[in-house]
């Protein structure tokens, strides 16, 4: 059982999110999201439930180890073992695949990265099609004007 499935199953929200231990350990891991998982834990009808999957779904690869022995703890494995049917009878929303998988592997953030092109339209042109072809992502950008080069910076 991978965490991403249980994560996408109501079994996440329903027990394990509930369970003290469990709950505990995702509190001192990201304490960040203390707020969202505090009211996704006591309200069922909180919309702080996508913002806590969606935190979650975008450490998934960089705190994999984490989460594997999240679910290796025998009080976690028992209730997987007991709740595998309700979990992998889950169904996935395919737009959310999408978004997981782009988060998770397709674009690369660009924040914070500085480029430095020529004036011309070809420079940037060159400057677009590198950020399509690498598939980066970004919120927004500046362009500053010097004398013989453009400085667009990502953020």
């Amino acid at each position: 059982m991978t965490f991403n499935k249980l994560l996408n199953s109501p079994v996440f929200f329903n027990t394990f999110i509930k369970n003290d231990n469990f709950f505990n350990s995702l509190k001192e891991k990201f304490p960040e999201i203390l707020a969202d998982l505090t009211s996704s834990r006591n309200n069922p009808n909180c919309s702080c439930k996508n913002r806590v999957k969606n935190h979650l779904q975008s450490k998934l690869v960089s705190d994999a180890n984490y989460f594997e022995n999240l679910l290796n703890e025998e009080e976690f494995k028992k209730i997987v073992e007991e709740k595998s049917n309700e979990i992998e009878a889950t169904q996935f929303n395919p737009m959310e695949e999408h978004m997981r998988m782009m988060r998770e592997s397709m674009f690369k953030n660009s924040g914070g990265k500085i480029f430095e092109i020529g004036k011309t339209e070809k420079d940037w042109n060159n400057l677009c099609k590198k950020l399509e072809s690498d598939k980066v992502s970004f919120k927004s950008f500046s362009v500053v004007d010097h004398q013989d080069k453009l400085v667009v910076y990502f953020i």
